[in-house]
């Protein structure tokens, strides 16, 4: 999972203004941040000590903090400052008035108080390294009331030491600095990587851990990746997020794609507008919105929500729903409803994840056994196919689909090595035009089984067979 992966190295080339250490002079023209930089620092609010982690994001005239992997709800004058990186409440003013040059001073408004602001050059060491940096002394009534320490470049507060207005001290210190200007971009996984989710389709519930242990694969000639479901019984809820278009981690599920064809537009941006068209939704609109969320291990981050309403109707109420984390690289939440149904068609909610996954993974296998190519009628025909005494139960997909035109039936029987019907459709006359077929037959017996396939003239058909058994493994990811 990426959060600020590259070095330091990479903001060099943003320096802005003179840089010279030890007792020379060091100048701040104007405060520069560069998309994707993300700041760690130790923070004590009197008896209260906490790491937190923030994302720098300048709007206009302000620098803002946000929430990245920090204290749900942390509060602090310094989350937001403004052109003179002051805090924006009443309290505080003209800290920093560019252009800074270290020996210079200035009367600023600082814990509601008058103050005299003294800029000296220093350094702030940081992951082994030094940073040009100047140092704001504030006193008052010829008393010391605190201090900050701004770096250069980029221009964020490295250190804080002050009493507030409203008694409290605090305390902050940078202990970590990384650039990623693709945070909003497609994520790059580790294999172990892993994420848990309460997830409901339209036919199955499960507990679902799903994790990244697989290279990507090529089909048709598309690069995906796989997300493997860790026990073999929850994996027909994971079919919607278990294959993603390695490019964009676009999920390939049609029983997806007939709802949200069209599932990203990277890189994500708050209040984004995209357009897509479902097979079954028609012509849909897409809203981002950046937005502060709360994960399961009870940590803040930023996150992106993504609403799909009805093109023709975008005041409507949304018809699906998805969050994104770029902290945990997946999304957060997930749901399609159903406009004429009370219970959603698709409902997922994380509840756990992580990096390194060690454990038991069941890894199921699934030999094709049987499988009839398109083919068209009117046909009449009975096949035989051998399952093993490994298989645990067997998997049909396939479809029907019939010319509009026509008033077709069909009818398919499939029979164990006994004589004994485990599973058929029969139908008159068609209810839709197509039908998808996604089956499983347990328990099963080993030995030779039986299809029957009885379908009318304008009636298309295919279908795959398959045997399911269960390889459990053991792996080690951290």
């Amino acid at each position: 999972m990426r959060w600020g992966l590259a070095a330091l190295a990479l903001l060099a080339a943003l320096v802005a203004g003179c840089v010279s250490f030890g007792d020379a002079a060091v100048e701040i023209q104007e405060p520069s941040v560069p998309e994707g930089l993300f700041v760690t620092y130790e923070v004590t609010q009197d008896e209260n000590a906490s790491t937190e982690t923030f994302l720098v994001e300048r709007v206009g005239g302000e620098q803002r903090l946000l929430p990245f992997n920090a204290t749900p709800g942390f509060k602090s004058p310094f989350l937001t400052l403004d052109e003179a990186l002051s805090p924006t409440g009443y309290a505080w003013d003209g800290l920093f008035g560019f252009p800074l040059e270290s020996g210079s001073e200035h009367a600023a408004t600082a814990a509601a108080k008058q103050a005299t602001v003294n800029l000296e050059a220093t350094t702030f060491t940081l992951h082994g390294d030094e940073h040009a940096a100047i140092e704001a002394t504030l006193t008052s009534d010829d008393e010391t009331i605190g201090s900050l320490t701004v770096l250069q470049n980029p221009t964020v507060l490295a250190h804080i030491n002050i009493t507030r207005e409203n008694g409290v001290h605090e305390s902050w210190s940078m202990t970590r600095m990384s650039h990623d200007p693709g945070w909003n971009s497609p994520p790059a996984w580790e294999k172990g990587d892993w994420w848990s989710y309460d997830a409901t389709t339209h036919t199955h519930d499960a507990n679902l851990t799903l994790i990244y242990n697989e290279d990507t694969v090529t089909t048709q000639g598309s690069p995906q990746r796989v997300l493997n479901a860790q026990y073999a019984e929850s994996r027909p809820a994971s079919v919607l997020f278990n294959v993603l278009r390695d490019s964009d981690i676009a999920p390939q599920s049609g029983m997806l794609n007939d709802v949200l064809a069209t599932f990203w537009d990277w890189p994500l941006d708050d209040g984004k507008v995209f357009t897509g068209t479902g097979s079954i939704t028609g012509p849909y609109i897409v809203h981002i919105e950046q937005a502060p969320i709360v994960l399961p291990n009870d940590r803040a981050t930023t996150a992106f929500v993504l609403t799909a309403s009805d093109y023709d109707d975008p005041k409507a109420e949304p018809f699906a729903s998805w969050t994104y984390a770029p902290h945990i690289g997946f999304i957060t939440e997930f749901w399609v409803h159903d406009p004429d149904k009370e219970q959603p068609r698709f409902d997922w909610e994380l509840t756990g994840a992580g990096t390194g996954f060690h454990g038991e993974i069941e890894v199921p296998h699934l030999p094709l056994v049987h499988q009839i190519e398109r083919t068209t009628g009117p046909l009449e025909r009975s096949d035989t196919f051998t399952v093993e005494d490994r298989s645990d139960r067997l998997r049909l997909s396939g479809w029907f689909v019939h010319n509009p035109d026509t008033e077709p039936r069909m009818n398919l029987t499939v029979e164990d090595p006994h004589g004994e019907m485990r599973w058929s459709i029969d139908e008159a006359s068609f209810t839709n035009q197509f039908i998808h077929l996604e089956e499983v037959v347990r328990p099963i017996s080993p030995g030779e089984w039986t299809l029957t396939l009885d379908i009318d003239e304008g009636v298309s058909f295919f279908l795959d067979i398959q045997e399911v058994w269960i390889e459990t493994q053991h792996v080690d990811y951290r």
